[in-house]
């Protein structure tokens, strides 16, 4: 895998050209990592532009993006944004860019808000995982967040799977990428050789899964890996992912996030052989994260315990094991 773009290497939030008709506009995250979304700006026949993906919406935000579009004709010359999935980080900012510029927002039909109060169904998974007393309510708050965030943003059109995105002078096929969230997707450019991968793939973190506003997909983990699969076919093109940097080696990273998710699994399938009745919580202390499961808060703490849950499902309800057998064979 080598590294093309620069954002996360030089802290910059210069926008960089990626061809004469391609940019990418860095996004800043406060107080979080990866510390950029990557917003994607395309320009059309006539002119005018078309975003992939945002960032998270503040004041600061708004004020950056506007700055970095002004160069490439201003906010009015947006005609459409398109987000490979429903996250905060990157469809945040969509509903503040179609009020300047009344741009069309699109997004999966398959990321969509939850019915009812995700509060209460945290509540009844916390006590179910085993979450102490004490970490339960920032769950709860979380949960909330993430589905109000969903639900704060009407979408003017619904991506159906078998759909492109039509640009004037330009085609960009859908590729639905679930696993990440259930209705995530790629869009790959043919003519310029891009491949925009949301959260499907990034090139030093390893994605999570089954992160929806307000539901647990048991299948995410077979989503993500056939998706991973799948991506595989595209290594010729240059990832452009939702965070971090471009790159070269799309094969090679796809199969190294899907070996980090099956050993992952192995070591709750291991956790589970020696305690049946272990829970969710227990299982999550003895995996390896980034930072200790103890330090993580809110939204980082919910998606730790999200992926763990849903391993541990896995693992219990698995009743053939040749699958995930098989993936290692092929990706080891």
């Amino acid at each position: 895998m080598r590294p093309i773009g620069t954002v996360d290497f030089t802290a910059s939030l210069q926008t960089e050209r990626i061809d004469d008709e391609t940019w990418v506009l860095p996004v800043p995250i406060a107080h979080a990592q990866p510390k950029y979304t990557l917003s994607y700006a395309l320009r059309d026949i006539h002119g005018d532009l078309h975003l992939i993906d945002t960032g998270v919406d503040t004041p600061e935000n708004r004020r950056h993006l506007e700055r970095s579009l002004l160069a490439l004709g201003g906010i009015e010359r947006v005609r459409s944004i398109t987000a490979t999935h429903g996250h905060a980080d990157h469809l945040g900012l969509a509903g503040w860019v179609r009020e300047v510029s009344g741009a069309t927002i699109r997004l999966h039909r398959e990321d969509r808000p939850s019915n009812g109060d995700p509060g209460l169904r945290q509540q009844e998974l916390s006590r179910k995982w085993g979450v102490p007393d004490a970490r339960r309510r920032e769950l709860v708050d979380a949960a909330r967040i993430a589905d109000k965030q969903a639900t704060a943003l009407t979408v003017d059109h619904h991506i159906a799977d078998d759909a492109s995105l039509e640009i004037p002078g330009r085609s960009l096929a859908i590729v639905r990428t679930p696993g990440h969230t259930s209705g995530h997707i790629a869009l790959f450019d043919a003519t310029h050789g891009l491949l925009f991968t949301g959260d499907a793939l990034l090139p030093r973190i390893n994605p999570g899964f089954g992160l929806d506003a307000g539901v647990l997909n048991p299948l995410a983990l077979d989503d993500l890996l056939s998706s991973l699969q799948q991506l595989t076919a595209y290594d010729d093109a240059v990832a452009c992912p939702g965070h971090e940097y471009r790159f070269l080696g799309i094969a090679e990273r796809s199969q190294q996030i899907a070996l980090h998710h099956l050993r992952r699994n192995g070591l709750v399938r291991s956790a589970w052989q020696k305690d049946p009745a272990i829970d969710v919580w227990r299982v999550a202390e003895m995996l390896p994260w980034r930072v200790d499961l103890s330090s993580m808060a809110g939204g980082y703490l919910r998606s730790a315990l999200v992926q763990t849950a849903l391993h541990l499902e896995h693992v219990r309800t698995s009743v053939d094991k040749r699958g995930l057998e098989h993936a290692w064979r092929v990706l080891r």
